[in-house]
C-alpha cells in the first residue's frame, strides 16, 4: 500500500515536470534564463499536492512580495515584544535591542494576545485582508491566460464578451451594437465561455 502511495506521488511529480510554466518548477535552476541576460525573479509556493514549486516573476512582482514578507516579520516582531512604562500612555511597546534588554529581561514579557498568540493556544484563526504573495501571482498569471484566451475567440465573440462582462451592456444593447438579434447574442455568447472554460481549465 504504501508503495502504491510512493508510486503514484512520483508518477504526479513527472508529470508536472513535463509541464513547469503550469504546475511551476522543482528547483530554482530549473527556470530558464532570460534571454536578454537580465537577472531572472522566481517565487516558491506549495501546491495542492503540498509540494514546493517554482514559478518565474517579474521584478516588480518579486519586490512587492519580498517587502510583504518583511512586513509580514516587522508586524510579528512588534506584536511579541514587552510592554514598558510610558509617560504619556502608560504602557508602550519596548523597542530597545533584545539581546541588550535595558530593563533586565531574558524572555520578552508579551501579555497581550496576538492572533498568533491565540491560534497557538485556541486555535482561533482570523481572516487577512491583505493577498498572500501566492494568491497574487496566481491572479496574475490568470489575467495573463484570460487575455490570451481572449484573444482565441473570433472577433465577434471576442467583442460580445467585453461588451457584455467589461461594458456591462445588456444582449439588446449589444445586438444593436453589433447587428444581432438578442437571442443571437445570447447563444454566440454561451458558446465564447464554454470555449473560455475549456481553455482556462488549468487554472480554476
Amino acid at each position: 500500500m504504501c508503495f502504491f502511495i510512493l508510486e503514484k506521488v512520483e508518477m504526479i511529480r513527472k508529470e508536472k515536470d513535463k509541464y513547469p510554466e503550469i504546475y511551476g518548477y522543482k528547483s530554482p535552476e530549473d527556470i530558464p534564463k532570460n534571454e536578454d541576460g537580465s537577472e531572472t525573479y522566481y517565487l516558491s509556493f506549495v501546491d495542492a499536492d503540498r509540494e514546493i514549486r517554482y514559478a518565474a516573476v517579474s521584478k516588480e512582482l518579486f519586490i512587492w512580495s519580498r517587502n510583504y514578507e518583511r512586513n509580514i516579520r516587522r508586524k510579528r516582531d512588534i506584536e511579541t515584544r514587552c510592554f514598558v512604562p510610558s509617560t504619556r500612555t502608560h504602557l508602550k511597546r519596548c523597542l530597545e535591542d533584545c539581546s541588550n534588554c535595558p530593563y533586565g529581561y531574558t524572555t520578552r514579557q508579551n501579555f497581550v494576545s496576538s492572533i498568533d498568540y491565540l491560534y497557538d493556544n485556541y486555535e482561533m484563526e482570523y481572516p487577512s485582508d491583505e493577498p498572500t504573495p501566492e494568491e497574487v501571482y496566481r491572479q496574475s498569471e490568470l489575467m495573463k491566460a484570460l487575455h490570451n484566451s481572449l484573444n482565441k475567440l473570433s472577433p465577434t465573440q471576442r467583442r460580445i464578451i467585453e461588451l457584455s462582462y467589461f461594458e456591462g451592456l445588456s444582449d439588446a444593447e449589444i445586438g444593436k451594437i453589433i447587428g444581432m438579434k438578442r437571442s443571437t447574442v445570447q447563444i454566440r455568447r454561451s458558446y465564447a465561455l464554454e470555449e473560455l472554460r475549456n481553455m482556462l481549465k488549468a487554472y480554476v
